[in-house]
Order: C-alpha cells, then structure tokens, then sequence
C-alpha cells in the first residue's frame, strides 16, 4: 500500500539543497546586471531631476500668466458697465453695496454688509 501513488518524477519542482551552485561566469554576469541597473537607474534619475528643474520655472511662469489674464478677464466682467452686460445676483448686489460706499462680504450668494445704522439705532 505504501506504493500506491504514482511513480516518476516528483511533482515539485523545487528542491532546496539539490541545487548546483552557480560558476564564476555566472555570478560575474549578475554583477554586471547589478552595475548595469545602478547606473542606467542612476542615470534615468538624474534626466528626470533636470527635466523637472528646468519644466517648474516654466509651469511657475504660465500659471502666473494664467491667473493675470483670468484677473484681467474679472474686471472687465465685473467692472464699470457689469450690470448692462447682463451681471445679475449677488455679483450686481456687491457691486450696488461697493458704489453706496458699504463694504460687504459675499458668503453663499448672499452680500453680507455691515450697517452702522443699527447701532445707532440702539443709542
């Protein structure tokens, strides 16, 4: 009964200690490999390091050119002649606030202005 399996090869592929060990040409190779690596990867790094030093000046530039233009874009949206230019809301009211000479806040659509005219009210 101890026979009963099949016979042949085992079905592991694997066997620790059976194995041979590996030549001078081999361990050679893998150093080469190993130094290889090191240096492409070295040299990978330092092309993406300059490219990156050299593209976030630029990007930095852009995004400055950008938010100047989307200024310059606001006033002339929001400036003298808004209301005719079919600006209504809480742009138009801040706007009114701005001309009457109140200062006011806009939090969730709505102008927030603050009224001296109550406190003199309460004296």
């Amino acid at each position: 009964m101890k026979d009963s399996g099949p016979s042949g090869p085992s079905p592991v592929f694997i066997q620790l200690g059976k194995t041979r060990s590996g030549g001078v040409f081999s361990v050679i190779l893998m150093l080469l490999a190993a130094l290889a690596f090191l240096v492409f990867g070295v040299g990978l790094l330092m092309i993406i390091a300059t490219v990156a030093v050299l593209l976030l000046p630029w990007l930095w530039w852009k995004k400055k050119q950008l938010l100047k233009k989307m200024q310059q874009m606001q006033q002339q949206m929001y400036g003298a002649g808004g209301a005719a230019q079919g600006n209504t809301g809480a742009h138009s009211a801040y706007r009114e606030t701005r001309e009457q000479g109140a200062s006011g806040v806009i939090i969730e659509g709505e102008v927030i202005v603050k009224s001296e005219s109550i406190d003199h009210k309460a004296s």
